[in-house]
């Protein structure tokens, strides 16, 4: 049971279906990032910053070909902390971790794909910003998966 001053987890990247009995023609982007996570509050003590959310499910299948369109899942920043005082007791602190990237899977080599793992947020304090403190377990999120998998039938008519 928290007192409400961490900050807030990322919100996943949710989950997008586009299946045609065609082709994918055109420019675009289709995304499905993780949010970042927020940073503590509390003066003079700042709390954990929040993880980060996950990259989301994105499924692109089409029985023709797939335009280079880009499809974007990728894990947010894990947010960051400022202290006011390094040296208060009972400090509970540190920033939170980065998101992973998504899952994509799609029926063809077309589009440009990015899953990347979100950054680790950082801890800082007031009087010394441009020193970084080490990041309490908190890490950089782990890359997602892309497949290339043909698995859209073709419709009984």
């Amino acid at each position: 049971m928290g007192d409400g001053l961490g900050g807030a987890g990322g919100s996943g990247g949710g989950m997008i279906i586009i299946k045609s009995y065609s082709s994918i023609l055109g420019a675009g982007t289709v995304r499905a990032n993780g949010g970042d996570g927020q940073g503590g509050v509390g003066t003079p003590v700042c709390y954990g910053g929040g993880g980060a959310g996950a990259g989301g499910t994105v499924v692109v299948e089409a029985s023709g070909t797939i335009a280079p369109i880009a499809i974007n899942a990728n894990g947010g920043a894990g947010g960051s902390v400022t202290n006011a005082n390094i040296f208060a007791p009972n400090r509970l602190t540190g920033p939170g971790g980065g998101g992973a990237g998504g899952y994509v899977r799609i029926s063809s080599s077309g589009p440009i794909v990015n899953i990347e793992g979100g950054a680790n947020g950082v801890m800082t304090d007031f009087g010394i910003l441009e020193d970084k403190f080490e990041p309490n377990g908190a890490t950089f999120g782990d890359t997602g998966i892309v497949e290339i998998q043909t698995v859209l039938p073709n419709p009984v008519l």
